[in-house]
């Protein structure tokens, strides 16, 4: 009698527990504001969810790469779309365009 009270407790408990899905904390944002500007929405997301952030110049630069400053990670494509597993902070460079 013990036993099935203690399977049927053990059964209760595993299937009423929410299991914690794994999150990331991601930000989003540019190097220099008066260069561009993003509208990616930093907050939690979940661990492995493809992310795509977004650089619009200003008048004047061109996109030049994304950073991942929290592990150096540098990607020269605009929009940049990325697989997130940990914490990230994104960053948008721009470079002014020479004069014609």
């Amino acid at each position: 009698m013990r036993q099935i009270l203690i399977l049927s407790l053990s059964f209760f408990l595993l299937t009423t527990c929410k299991m914690e899905e794994d999150t990331v904390f991601i930000t989003a944002s540019v190097r220099d504001m008066s260069n561009g500007s993003t509208s990616f929405e930093s907050g939690e997301y979940g661990s492995g969810q493809q992310l795509t952030f977004s650089a619009t110049q200003n008048e004047g630069y061109e996109s030049v790469e994304w950073i991942n400053e929290s592990t150096g990670q540098k990607y020269t494509t605009n929009p940049l779309a990325v697989s997130v597993n940990n914490d990230g902070n994104f960053v948008a460079v721009f470079a002014h365009l020479p004069s014609i």
